[in-house]
């Protein structure tokens, strides 16, 4: 539960900036159109591939001692904590780089 709520932060992050830089912008509706699909792809691939990190991590972990899969644990938050403002910046930064193409 507390992976899909980690996954669907950043994810939304991505989405909510992406619209954001549309505003940014002073885009019109095809821009707002342009920036949601932006956001979508890239919340939908941030969604995967936090998943697919989590399954690696799982797998790597599955043999070591129970404090070192706790510390794992905690590292991979600790990563997620580290991405999210990231995935701000990335998520505005590539909405506005592709508006600025299209427009």
């Amino acid at each position: 539960m507390l992976l899909t709520l980690m996954a669907a932060a950043s994810s939304v992050t991505f989405f909510a900036s992406a619209v954001l830089a549309a505003k940014h912008e002073h885009a019109a509706l095809g821009g707002y159109l342009m920036a949601t699909l932006v956001g979508l792809v890239l919340a939908a691939c941030n969604f995967w591939l936090f998943y697919k990190a989590a399954d690696v991590l799982a797998r790597v972990t599955a043999s070591s001692s129970e404090p070192r899969q706790e510390w794992a644990g905690k590292a991979f938050f600790l990563v997620f904590l580290l991405w999210v403002p990231l995935a701000a910046f990335v998520g505005d930064w590539v909405a506005s780089a592709v508006l600025r193409f299209v427009t």
